[in-house]
């Protein structure tokens, strides 16, 4: 038996390729908008803003996504030019460097992010949706692989930011 499911596949799976594929295009997308976003002069500064950090946070939600489920991974924080295809072929960053991307890109984003409150529709990153998301990646830093026991006070710190918000709240039942 062979398949994601039962943790036998290899490179050439479907699926794998997919994921490993879709991410990436998320990654180019975001780290072109980094690169352009002060081009389109004609949208508010406070929204341009809002929208880097909708953008940092995502590259490094998709390499958190990446480097917890691969490890090693290469790190691109350019977009791709025409005249760059040199710059396709880039080798694996470690684990650590990756979190470490990870985390600069995501409390980035949390200054920069509108609270969960000024939007009337939820399909917007907002500073608690960072604020919880940076509580998971710390909580992964502190296991396996890194086991920065450290991370375990970082987590902490952001869930108790999620929690003062008063936004958010368990399900009751």
């Amino acid at each position: 038996v062979t398949g994601v499911q039962v943790y036998n596949f290899d490179y050439a799976n479907a699926d794998i390729n997919n994921f490993w594929t879709t991410l990436y295009t998320g990654i180019e997308r975001a780290n072109n908008l980094i690169a352009n976003i002060n081009v389109a002069t004609a949208v508010d500064s406070t929204e341009r803003q809002a929208i880097l950090g909708e953008a940092l946070f995502l590259r490094g939600y998709y390499y958190f996504l990446l480097v917890s489920n691969f490890g090693d991974v290469p790190l691109r924080l350019e977009p791709t030019t025409v005249t760059g295809a040199s710059t396709v072929n880039v080798p694996s960053t470690p684990v650590k460097d990756v979190y470490a991307q990870i985390l600069k890109d995501m409390t980035a984003a949390e200054e920069k992010c509108y609270p969960a409150t000024y939007f009337n529709y939820s399909s917007r990153v907002s500073k608690t949706t960072v604020e919880g998301i940076l509580a998971r990646v710390c909580l992964t830093m502190a296991g396996h692989p890194l086991m920065d026991q450290s991370k375990y006070k970082d987590a902490l710190q952001w869930a108790g930011k999620v929690v003062a918000s008063g936004i958010h709240s368990l399900n009751p039942s």
